[in-house]
């Protein structure tokens, strides 16, 4: 039996402006904290800091 093999050709790259990925990024990791809220692997207050610091870190970054 013969293989066979696929090669791509070319890459599309997404349009995504600054503001975006800015919005992605920090949902991103709301999520994951959040998931980490839901199974007790972080408290309210430890919730809540990290996502001054990772709104904080968002903002300076793409003001």
């Amino acid at each position: 039996m013969k293989n066979e093999e696929y090669v791509l050709e070319t890459t599309e790259q997404p349009d995504i402006d600054k503001l975006d990925c800015k919005d992605f990024k920090i949902n991103f990791q709301r999520a994951i904290l959040l998931s980490l809220l839901e199974n007790r692997k972080l408290t309210q207050a430890q919730y809540e800091a990290c996502m001054d610091k990772v709104v904080q870190k968002y903002s300076a970054r793409f003001s």
